[in-house]
């Protein structure tokens, strides 16, 4: 997960850093570390944002960028179409 890919999630949810934080049990200054890229996040870090910006209906590209988008459908609405 790239600065920008965290930060695109992020604001794709309407999500601000505290509540990004609390989603996904991050400290807030680890999450905010990571969208200035002041430090590229371990494995487990990376997956805890992952896991909580997927669960909200994001979906990260592979690679370098910027690469999120909102899905068609959200963990709280049912099941995948």
């Amino acid at each position: 997960m790239t600065p920008d890919q965290c930060i695109a999630a992020r604001k794709l949810l309407g999500l601000s850093r505290f509540e990004a934080q609390r989603r996904t049990g991050l400290a807030y200054s680890t999450l905010q570390d990571v969208e200035l890229g002041a430090t590229a996040p371990p494995p487990p870090t990376r997956n805890r944002l992952c896991a909580a910006f997927e669960a909200a209906g994001v979906a990260l590209d592979a690679g370098a960028g910027s690469g999120a988008r909102l899905c068609e459908w959200r963990e709280h609405d049912g099941d995948r179409p």
